[in-house]
């Protein structure tokens, strides 16, 4: 890469991305600024679904245990209700 002061003809990104004027060159810096900051908000959004995915792997046995205690708290009326209708 070498920097320099002409900016005619300057290739920014791409061989088709070039820069042929005043205007082009800070419609081309802004287009390459908005690119970085999308890069950067995909980089947050992906590092929250990341720690979001691992506390609920780790509040996964804790859900799994209060379900399965809530499960077993429901067969005495279940066996109640069962000798209930054999009467």
């Amino acid at each position: 890469m070498l920097f320099t002061w002409d900016t005619t003809n300057l290739c920014i990104v791409f061989p088709s991305w070039r820069v042929t004027g005043t205007l082009s060159l800070i419609v081309s810096l802004l287009a390459v600024v908005a690119l970085t900051a999308g890069y950067e908000a995909i980089r947050e959004a992906s590092r929250r679904y990341e720690e979001r995915c691992a506390r609920n792997v780790q509040e996964a046995p804790r859900k799994f245990l209060l379900s399965f205690f809530t499960s077993l708290a429901q067969i005495p009326p279940i066996i109640v209700k069962f000798c209930v209708l054999l009467l």
